[in-house]
């Protein structure tokens, strides 16, 4: 009989455990599927915001080329360099395309240059693999004379070794030019020759590659010989850059060229990428290591074995290191410090975006502002001893 009931309570206590596994194997199934969720959404929300933003699908291109780099050794945010992220917006009129020329007469630049960095596709072709490269300036042909017009050169300063000159007399402007001349083009200096005579007679975009040592000429003496880029040919206009992270497709494409472009990337650039990812993968292992000590901080509590830290030193620690500092409140409700920590750890990566985006000064004041009254919320909140 005492032998039965001992059999009958340890089954008991094997199904119990059973059970118990069980619930602890669909809570973990059910919390990695809304982890998924959660992340299809936000990926959803991203690129459909991106989309909205740029109008063309995909609204992200990789820079696949040194030909925008300013180094050929180093890479800089704010910068095209190779492998390279770069949000492309479609113009809705030739209007808002800003070439270099008429940049360096306003003031207007991008990337490190006057005018706006363009995105196309040689002659038009869709099965071309696009070209971005800058603006430089937009030419008029004028059928009655068989010349070009260039009115954005108003403004600027001719005659030699100014800012431009052209065939004949200055006398004559900027109408019925056959050769021009830029002078002092970009960071390298450059003087760039433009022989207007030899191009095919239509209106259009001259472009160049901002690199002065891979890119001496302009595209319409390389790689696309007297051709001027039309504005029907335009992709869109760089409007946002995510540094490093098209290298993952260079370097793991199975493309000869990519493997090569892949090679002649800036060091600090692959370093970088590397240091991104790997602050992305240890995101989510600071997360299950801080709510872990949380939880067993607030037992300690609870048993009377801890204290809670005072509110300066947990406001002080958020500030210096995000997250430590809700670390030490050992708030009961995790969801809600998950989110204050997740924000604040992400608050660098959210300002190296935002720059690399091109987004004002104001905004990345704002954010700093916002985790600064997050912090500021849990001081108040630890002073009153009040749980989250």
């Amino acid at each position: 009989m005492g032998k039965e009931k001992g059999r009958s309570e340890g089954r008991k206590k094997d199904d119990e455990k059973s059970s118990s596994r069980k619930e602890k194997i669909k809570g973990s199934a059910k919390q990695l599927g809304i982890d998924v969720v959660t992340a299809l959404v936000i990926v959803g929300v991203v690129m459909g915001g991106l989309y909205l933003y740029s109008g063309i699908w995909p609204p992200l291109v990789v820079v696949e080329s040194r030909s925008m780099q300013h180094s050929n050794s180093d890479s800089y945010v704010g910068v095209i360099d190779t492998g390279d992220l770069v949000v492309v917006r479609k113009p809705a009129s030739l209007d808002e395309i800003t070439t270099y020329v008429k940049g360096r007469n306003t003031g207007y630049s991008t990337y490190g240059e006057f005018g706006d960095v363009v995105v196309y596709r040689k002659y038009g072709s869709t099965t071309e693999t696009p070209v971005i490269h800058r603006a430089i300036l937009y030419a008029n042909y004028d059928p009655s004379s068989g010349l070009f017009n260039v009115p954005e050169l108003q403004g600027l300063t001719c005659g030699k070794d100014k800012d431009w000159a052209r065939d004949g007399s200055c006398s004559s402007s900027w109408s019925f030019i056959s050769m021009l001349t830029l002078y002092h083009v970009g960071y390298s200096n450059k003087t760039i020759n433009i022989n207007l005579r030899n191009f095919d007679r239509y209106s259009g975009f001259v472009t160049l590659g901002d690199n002065g040592q891979t890119n001496q000429d302009i595209d319409q003496v390389g790689i696309i010989p007297n051709k001027m880029i039309k504005f029907d040919w335009i992709v869109g206009m760089a409007r946002g850059e995510l540094p490093w992270f098209g290298l993952i497709k260079l370097c793991l494409s199975g493309s000869s060229d990519d493997k090569l472009n892949c090679g002649r990337a800036p060091q600090n650039s692959v370093q970088g990428v590397w240091v991104a990812l790997g602050v992305l993968v240890l995101m989510p292992v600071m997360y299950d290591i801080a709510r872990t000590y949380v939880s067993r901080k607030r037992e300690e509590l609870e048993k009377g074995e801890a204290s809670m830290p005072s509110g300066q030193v947990a406001a002080i620690l958020n500030l210096l290191l995000p997250g430590t500092g809700y670390m030490y409140s050992a708030a009961g409700r995790w969801a809600v410090v998950g989110a204050y920590v997740l924000t604040l750890y992400f608050f660098p990566f959210e300002i190296l975006v935002a720059y690399a985006l091109g987004f004002p000064l104001a905004y990345m004041v704002g954010l700093l502002a916002i985790n600064c009254v997050m912090a500021g919320h849990v001081f108040y909140l630890l002073r009153k001893k009040v749980n989250l």
